[in-house]
């Protein structure tokens, strides 16, 4: 919050308390007491540190079903999460529009989702409120903006996945820049780290919550010398 994020993404239930990995098996079908107020307790404690100042965004990587993500977003409704992301794998829109029909709490997709006709489905059935497309996944710039157009004629919300090298994050700068159903930037942690920014010539870090889209020819953007180097490859052939 100090350095102006208005929001943060968390995977609630990714780890138990020991650290250990939470297996899809049990946070899918009825949630057990035990998850549940593991859930509610991590939830509490995020808004009890930072009041209403900041929104807590549900990332569940479709660890999920049906049934266990109407018990999870029971409980998001009372700390006034923001939205829940892939409350459900993504191929069968119905089971996201049962849902979207259980709960105020807005849901969101799209990092798995490829092409206009694949968001379509998701779009038709009225089964998420913020579409969250990848560019690398989706087909590019030009396939990208045609998405967020069509999710415009449903009154739905952009926010572009981001979790990958300085390229992708300034061409998502670009596309969010050139669309009016804009909500948030996913900033990913990993754009923080010397490791991912040395693959890139330029380094674009928000101001007070703020990214600017980069104004240089092109994506703005640039692969380093070191991206290129690691990138080569030798082959050797013996005759």
């Amino acid at each position: 919050m100090a350095d102006g994020f208005k929001a943060v993404k968390i995977n609630f239930l990714s780890y138990d308390r020991q650290g250990k990995k939470i297996p899809r098996i049990e946070t899918t079908g009825p949630l057990t007491a035990q998850l549940r107020e593991m859930l509610e307790e991590r939830l509490c404690a995020i808004r009890e540190e930072c009041g209403y100042g900041l929104e807590i965004i549900m990332e569940n990587l479709c660890a999920s079903d049906a049934t266990s993500a109407r018990g999870i977003a029971e409980i998001a409704k009372k700390y006034r999460v923001l939205f829940i992301e892939e409350a459900t794998a993504n191929f069968n829109p119905e089971l996201y529009r049962v849902i979207a029909q259980s709960t105020f709490i807005p849901l969101s997709a799209g990092e798995r989702v490829h092409t206009r006709w694949e968001f379509y489905q998701l779009l038709r059935h009225n089964a998420v409120s913020v579409i969250q497309p990848d560019i690398c996944n989706t087909g590019g710039l030009s396939e990208a903006k045609k998405i967020c157009d069509l999710a415009q004629l449903f009154d739905v919300r952009v926010q572009a996945h981001v979790a990958g090298t300085p390229l992708t994050e300034a061409a998502a700068m670009h596309l969010e820049a050139a669309i009016p159903n804009f909500f948030y930037h996913e900033y990913f942690y990993m754009s923080l780290r010397p490791e991912c920014r040395s693959y890139g010539k330029y380094i674009y870090a928000p101001q007070n919550g703020i990214l600017r889209p980069p104004e240089l020819p092109g994506l703005g953007q640039e692969l380093s010398d070191q991206a290129m180097a690691e990138a080569v490859g030798r082959l050797v052939v013996k005759r």
